[in-house]
């Protein structure tokens, strides 16, 4: 299920725990024939338009929810009584640009559960897998560091999360397990 990378074992996937929401991320599906663990866009995009990334708390405390869209963003905090973090975790492209990491939005099946994969093959996998329900795009990551751009990550430990590097290690000390680098994201629109 879980795509390993380089020296580190990195997963291209960052995953979340919430109640299902309409809506998805900031785009709509993609095509279902996508070239499988090809996640580089043809397309180059000169200025990317660039979306915060939200995460809640689930009203469960069953994990985390994570979003792009503003609109999603009130509906969980309003309707879904989710508790927004402030953590700061950057800002991701709503528009796809040369080398992109594609982020893909799958929901969980059997309890209020999110998962965000960068790699087409395990979203795939888990949608064959009938646990999953695709749900489109959330947005695009940059696949190198730059000026003005830092490194999420995903740890697990019975939910998924997406975190910053001294966040990860904070959370490795308290059990949580390094699964991998989701990209790099913006600090500012």
């Amino acid at each position: 299920m879980v795509n390993r990378v380089g020296a580190i074992g990195a997963v291209t996937a960052l995953a979340v725990a919430g109640a299902t929401l309409t809506g998805c991320g900031s785009a709509k599906p993609q095509a279902k024939k996508e070239s499988a663990g090809n996640n580089a866009v043809a397309v180059a995009a000169t200025t990317a338009t660039r979306a915060k990334v939200y995460e809640f708390v689930t009203r469960s405390k069953q994990g985390y929810f994570y979003t792009t869209n503003r609109k999603e963003a009130d509906r969980a905090k309003k309707i879904y009584k989710f508790t927004p973090t402030n953590r700061n975790l950057g800002y991701v492209s709503t528009k796809r640009f040369k080398g992109a990491l594609t982020m893909y939005r799958l929901r969980y099946k059997h309890r209020s559960a999110y998962l965000v994969t960068l790699s087409v093959k395990e979203r795939n996998k888990l949608v064959a897998s009938k646990r999953f329900v695709y749900e489109g795009v959330l947005g695009y990551t940059a696949p190198t560091k730059g000026a003005g751009k830092f490194q999420l990550w995903r740890v697990s430990k019975n939910s998924w999360r997406a975190v910053t590097a001294a966040q990860a290690r904070a959370l490795m000390k308290q059990g949580w397990k390094l699964n991998g680098p989701l990209g790099y994201v913006w600090s500012k629109a």
